[in-house]
């Protein structure tokens, strides 16, 4: 996991998550463009937790994609699956100041999809667990290349196994 300013992080594969790799956000940016985070569509992963619920289906989260189109940089873009345009709203971005390793860029290929994580700063929570407790969780479509024939985005859901077996 690599951290920028609290912000924004990249996530390993997580095995709970059908070991998708991704990334994790505060959201700030996002309810600073005036998007309610609550109308995503993301999956409240404390509350499930709490309810001892054993799986849960991590939804696709409607209109986003994660853009890796700029090296360094990652975007959350407005886009529908298999949109054909080359301008995509840019709904929030980060930066980091270092590429991204090769094995992040491997696992999200894997799947052409990223799980997003809405939570609160990592450095706040003694342990993972107690972190977790606060994770909005969702999937995007990941996109590496943006030209004139657009992109292709293949949603996906996936079941989630809570108890780690």
């Amino acid at each position: 996991m690599n951290n920028v300013t609290d912000e924004w992080g990249r996530l390993d594969a997580q095995p709970t998550a059908g070991n998708r790799a991704g990334l994790y956000m505060q959201g700030g940016e996002l309810r600073r463009n005036g998007i309610d985070t609550s109308t995503l569509g993301f999956l409240d992963l404390g509350a499930a937790i709490r309810a001892g619920t054993r799986h849960v289906e991590i939804p696709v989260l409607e209109n986003l994609a994660l853009s890796l189109v700029t090296p360094g940089e990652v975007q959350l873009i407005r886009a529908k699956p298999n949109a054909f345009r080359r301008d995509h709203p840019v709904a929030a971005a980060g930066y980091f100041s270092d590429p991204h390793p090769q094995e992040w860029l491997d696992a999200l290929s894997l799947y052409d999809q990223a799980l997003l994580v809405l939570g609160g700063r990592p450095g706040q929570y003694g342990t993972l667990g107690d972190w977790m407790l606060t994770w909005h969780i969702g999937l995007v479509p990941v996109a590496y290349r943006m030209d004139f024939d657009g992109f292709s985005m293949h949603p996906r859901t996936i079941t989630g196994d809570l108890t780690g077996a």
